[in-house]
């Protein structure tokens, strides 16, 4: 990848940015209403379960990060 290890080392340091971190925070959330849900809440009802709780979020962002975590039903 040609970066140096001080430039990898320095990368690896940083802190996390906020959108990442939102995005941990509403993933705990998710998992905790699709836990609640016995697994049956898709995007749409997660995202006004979410928006209920009092989190800014949109249908986009909770498919993603479902998507991206496994956390769906079947």
């Amino acid at each position: 990848m040609r970066v140096s290890a001080r430039g990898y080392r320095a990368w690896t340091s940083r802190p996390v940015c906020q959108r990442q971190r939102t995005d941990l925070k509403v993933l705990t959330h998710i998992r905790e209403h699709f836990a609640l849900s016995n697994g049956s809440y898709g995007r749409p009802r997660m995202t006004m379960e979410l928006r209920e709780a009092g989190l800014d979020v949109g249908e986009r962002r909770v498919g993603r990060l479902m998507k991206a975590n496994g956390v769906d039903f079947h």
